[in-house]
């Protein structure tokens, strides 16, 4: 049995950052269908009619390359993690926790700490499949404690507190 125990592990919870491209997917959706609402109900020769179906027809394409573009880099993220932790290519650093900032309500402060010479910081806002589960919303990181961590370039893949 480990002297260390599960915190956070990016291939155990899965891709769930996928979530972030549902606004601007809802977005590209109400946005066509205005326009196919639109077309069917407007003479397209009426006044104004086709600078608005212009407009609604940009917001669809931007809101839908967006929604593409987030489910791609979300996915790509996902991915280069989960393969870094599955071919152990991460960096284990492991030590106390020193240097602590939470974030705060309003978001700021961006929560970080070091652990020997390595500094880590993120958000709770942050839209990674990384670790940023933040203090005030539960997470587990304070001043003092022994950790260990498999870093990916920054980024916090797994954690591990000592029991």
């Amino acid at each position: 049995m480990s002297a260390y125990r599960l915190a956070f592990d990016t291939a155990a919870n899965g891709y769930q950052t996928w979530r972030a491209a549902i606004l601007p997917g809802c977005v590209s959706v109400a946005a066509l269908i205005i326009l196919v609402l639109l077309r069917s109900n407007i003479a397209i020769k009426a006044k104004g009619a086709r600078f608005y179906c212009g407009i609604i027809s940009a917001v669809a394409a931007i809101a839908t390359a967006g929604c593409v573009a987030m489910l791609v880099h979300t996915r790509r993220e996902y991915d280069a993690l989960r393969s870094s932790l599955r071919d152990r290519t991460f960096r284990v650093v492991e030590g106390y926790v020193v240097d602590f900032v939470p974030q705060g309500a309003d978001g700021h402060p961006i929560e970080r700490f070091r652990v020997d010479s390595t500094r880590f910081e993120y958000s709770r806002s942050d839209i990674t499949s990384a670790f940023h589960h933040t203090a005030i919303s539960g997470g587990p990181i304070r001043n003092g404690i022994a950790v260990r961590i498999a870093d990916v370039n920054g980024k916090i893949a797994r954690l591990e507190i000592l029991r």
